[in-house]
């Protein structure tokens, strides 16, 4: 299945191994996105 809540997503292993972490939160990510899907929609409906 593809629901993050059985696959439980980490991301120790890219920390550990690309000493990489994310530059934005979460919650801040998905404002972001669903901003920019909002406004592409409208824009393709009119």
């Amino acid at each position: 299945s593809d629901d993050p809540k059985q696959r439980k997503p980490d991301i120790t292993l890219a920390k550990q191994e690309l000493g990489w972490e994310p530059k934005i939160k979460l919650e801040e990510g998905l404002v972001k996105t669903i901003g920019y899907f909002e406004k592409l929609l409208i824009s393709q409906s009119q």
